[in-house]
């Protein structure tokens, strides 16, 4: 059993982390290597890079952690216990 708190907050963070690594990793190396256009496709309103737009993709990225593990656990949890009872 997952408990949904601690997977929707590990999941936010996550997220979190994994967006501040695209975007120091897209500050370091050449613009053809970073994902500046998936980052303005996944997160509406993005664009590569103001201090406003960073703290939105920010914003956005926890946003996006939080809902997966909101969805996830609960069906996680559901399919353990039909699975597990068999």
């Amino acid at each position: 059993m997952i408990n949904i708190k601690a997977a929707t907050i590990g999941l936010g963070i996550f997220a979190a982390i994994s967006y501040l690594v695209c975007i120091i990793f897209g500050s370091i190396v050449q613009e053809n290597f970073h994902m500046k256009d998936i980052l303005e496709i996944i997160i509406p309103g993005f664009q590569w890079l103001s201090a406003g737009s960073f703290f939105w993709g920010l914003l956005v990225s926890i946003f996006y952690g939080v809902y997966t593990g909101i969805i996830f656990s609960p069906i996680y949890n559901v399919l353990y216990k039909k699975l597990s009872n068999q």
